[in-house]
């Protein structure tokens, strides 16, 4: 499937199974917006993604929280 140049928000993205689907998506093209309560763990992802020639900002977020959640969208 071809994510290219749609937004994608993954939550939990600093590491596990969070993590490797953001790089999946965006190896197809997708501009990740990489969420985690950890902003190091959602740094080190982004980071990973750039360096690979994608597109990725990172934010931290507990989603657990409507009104953080709310902001990500925004």
């Amino acid at each position: 499937m071809d994510f290219t140049g749609k937004s994608i928000i993954i939550t939990g993205s600093g590491g596990g199974i969070g993590r490797r689907t953001a790089l999946e998506m965006a190896s197809r093209g997708g501009l990740l917006t990489i969420c985690d309560i950890d902003p190091g763990r959602a740094e080190a992802v982004a980071g990973e993604i750039t360096a690979a020639g994608g597109s990725a900002i990172a934010i931290q977020c507990d989603v657990t929280d409507y009104e953080q959640a709310k902001k990500v969208v925004e």
